[in-house]
């Protein structure tokens, strides 16, 4: 029975946040009068199924993302110049939320295996045979501090489907429980020593940072609405979608959120996830159909 639960949970993370008719768009930017502004969007994956949980490679050059085929969900690699689609996966299990490590020569993503079992990877570019990063540690998602520290959203256990935040030392082995009941949405704050994190309090939600350097937290700002994707734009500046409209929150100003541009010009019905590419004024946005 403790099994069947546990395998339950498992499926849950992923699960509920997968609406099988979603779709990335890549597009550029600019910043007109302190505003980003999207000029274009194009459907990149165009793929029935599930696509989702995009980001950019160190350069811009490529967009890692989750995409359906034979019934499960494999890396797919889309290279921006010219359009070619390459998949790096090719396990009996479903992967999530690849991101790009150590030079864009290797992937980490979430396995989920078949089993239940689930662990977060490392796949090289090159196609060898993936490894563990961190044993008998389920996690839901991820993101990159420097090649050594690892800031995740980690299943509590199997009869408390609490998300926490969890930080991985790989060279000393050292585990962190930094706070409790956070969304899936883990960031490196650019410029900065900082990781952000979504704090859900039982009347608001709110976007939190905590210090790598000195080990503070301190409250950025509320979410809108029950709204839990979120992407950087600078150092202080950030973007939440809701529906089709994408907004923005410049913390070093008093005017909070703004909205910025209705998407729904572009095919864009349902804002979830977002990636930014600031070098390369790069955006990708995660909609429903």
């Amino acid at each position: 029975m403790r099994t069947n639960i546990l395998l339950f949970i498992l499926l849950f993370v992923h699960c509920t946040d997968i609406d099988y008719g979603t779709e990335i768009f890549l597009g550029e930017y600019s910043i007109e009068n302190g505003l980003l502004i999207i000029k274009s969007l194009e459907n990149i994956s165009q793929n029935p199924g599930y696509d989702n949980q995009p980001s950019f490679s160190g350069d811009g050059k490529d967009v890692l993302f989750s995409s359906t085929r034979n019934d499960q969900t494999d890396i797919l690699q889309y290279t921006v110049s010219s359009g070619a689609k390459n998949w790096l996966s090719n396990t009996a299990g479903s992967e999530y939320s690849p991101t790009s490590m150590y030079g864009d020569s290797t992937v980490s993503s979430i396995l989920l295996k078949p089993d239940g079992e689930q662990l977060l990877w490392s796949y090289p570019i090159t196609m060898d045979e993936p490894s563990v990063i961190a044993e008998n540690e389920v996690i839901g998602y991820h993101t990159w501090y420097d090649s050594n520290n690892l800031y995740t959203f980690v299943l509590s256990d199997s009869t408390n489907p609490n998300s926490t935040l969890v930080q991985f030392n790989l060279t000393t082995n050292e585990r962190t429980v930094l706070a409790e009941n956070i969304g899936r949405s883990l960031h490196r704050i650019p410029g900065s020593t900082q990781i952000s994190f979504i704090q859900k309090g039982a009347e608001v939600w709110t976007i939190n940072a905590y210090n790598h350097a000195s080990g503070e937290i301190e409250v950025l700002t509320e979410t809108l609405p029950e709204a839990e994707d979120m992407a950087w734009l600078s150092e202080s500046i950030l973007l939440m979608g809701s529906g089709s409209i994408l907004w923005m929150n410049d913390l070093g100003s008093s005017r909070g959120w703004t909205e910025l541009q209705d998407l729904s010009g572009f095919g864009v019905s349902d804002i979830t996830r977002l990636a930014v590419h600031t070098e390369t004024n790069q955006i990708a946005v995660v909609s429903t159909l």
